[in-house]
């Protein structure tokens, strides 16, 4: 398919723009043909994941300071995601200098560009862009594309490191899959026939994404007053096991109110049921281990917003815990936090707030034994940390799952 441009585009790709803007061009006009997608199309926003350097390396590091001399900058509002270490505590974290030297290159690159330091994966609430609904946008992260499609109503795919970029300094990105009104109807139905408790969203997403695979799922059988939080947790979780970028939840999500809506007026073509012996069988395989003592608890995968913050100072208040326990969240969060005397109750105990990273780069760059446990809230790290650490340090990674109370309990125990 030859991707129709515009006379600016036409401009930009034939380096009229600079060097900067012509890549990022021929780029997207490749990325469209392998899409099937007929022209670009204007973005108000981008969120990039080429922050995280553990998976940018050096090629992404060098793509992004090449951007930086060739004078390009972000020309819409654009957010950055997670770094992989905390800026401020790097050694307290015991990340590797060398690793730490190269981050801290990419945080002045993208800086440079423009991009707006939010360093984290809800940059919605982290200080960054909050998209209207409706609006075409380009955010990469799997957790926000669930969150801001189906929550919020605006329009994007899982956008990809690199293209990334490239939509960021020239306000553009491939018209196909969610953009498109048609692609946004829901093919699969999903009835929730069991209650859920916080932690359960974790599971349910988790299954979700597996059972769906690349279909839009419309979900009943979720109370109305469930918390935005724990659809972020579920919408984590489902696109870790899965490629999940938008479910309908009518009545709760932004864009239908009806499940007649959200197929269509069509018939619906698949319906499963998601029940108590789906809740007990995921939940066993959201652990690769039962119990017993770990060596690191994570809470915060996405990122703790506000009121994951206070909600857990209250719960540890007055505890200590006997096992190395990291909280994640952003700067902006963690600021507030402080201000108001949360943070303190949380590092009393023990646990350590850190700041703009990525829960899964700490467990494998900071030293931990060859062989060890981890000990996560997030169904999103229940599913990478035993798959893809154990492929990239050496040894084997363990996880046990656990909602907020589970983790806090094991932690001062010392054991699940």
């Amino acid at each position: 398919m030859v991707v129709q441009l515009t006379k600016e585009e036409k401009e930009m790709l034939a380096g009229e723009h600079g060097d900067a803007k012509r890549m990022s061009m021929e780029l997207l006009v490749k990325a469209a043909e392998a899409y099937n997608a007929e022209r670009l199309i204007p973005i108000a926003s981008c969120h990039l994941v080429l922050s995280f350097q553990k998976t940018a390396l050096k090629a992404g590091l060098e793509t992004a300071e090449r951007f930086v001399k060739l004078g390009a900058k972000c020309v819409v509002p654009t957010s950055i995601d997670t770094s992989s270490m905390d800026f401020e505590r790097w050694e307290e974290f015991r990340f590797p200098r060398d690793f730490m030297e190269d981050q801290f290159r990419m945080k002045k690159a993208l800086e440079a560009l423009g991009a707006i330091p939010t360093w984290s994966c809800v940059p919605y609430e982290g200080g960054g862009i909050v998209p209207r609904f409706g609006q075409h946008i380009a955010w990469t992260e799997s957790s926000t594309a669930p969150y801001v499609n189906s929550l919020i109503g605006a329009r994007t795919n899982r956008v990809g490191a690199y293209e990334d970029l490239a939509s960021a300094t020239t306000g553009r990105t491939p018209y196909y899959g969610l953009h498109l009104d048609e692609n946004r109807l829901g093919n699969i139905l999903i009835e929730v026939t069991t209650p859920l408790t916080p932690g359960d969203y974790n599971v349910f997403g988790s299954w979700v994404g597996e059972v769906v695979e690349n279909k839009i799922p419309v979900i009943t059988g979720i109370p109305e007053d469930v918390r935005p939080l724990d659809l972020r947790y579920f919408g984590a979780s489902g696109a870790a096991t899965g490629s999940l970028a938008l479910y309908h939840m009518p009545g709760i999500t932004a864009e239908f109110r009806t499940v007649e809506e959200a197929f269509g007026g069509k018939k619906i073509p698949q319906r499963v049921q998601f029940g108590p012996e789906e809740l007990k069988r995921r939940t066993e395989k959201m652990s690769s281990v039962p119990g017993g003592k770990m060596d690191l608890v994570v809470i915060g995968c996405p990122h703790l917003t506000m009121e994951g913050l206070i909600d857990l100072a209250n719960r540890i208040k007055g505890r200590k815990v006997k096992v190395e326990t990291y909280v994640l969240t952003n700067k902006v969060c963690k600021d507030m936090a402080t201000e108001m005397g949360v943070a303190q109750i949380i590092e009393d105990s023990g646990m350590k707030l850190n700041t703009g990273c990525c829960a899964w780069s700490p467990v494998e760059l900071c030293g931990f034994p060859e062989h060890f446990t981890v000990m996560a809230n997030a169904g999103k790290q229940a599913w990478y940390i035993p798959s893809l650490l154990t492929q990239m340090r050496p040894g084997k990674v363990d996880v046990i799952y656990g909602d907020v109370d589970a983790c806090i309990d094991a932690a001062c125990k010392g054991e699940a």
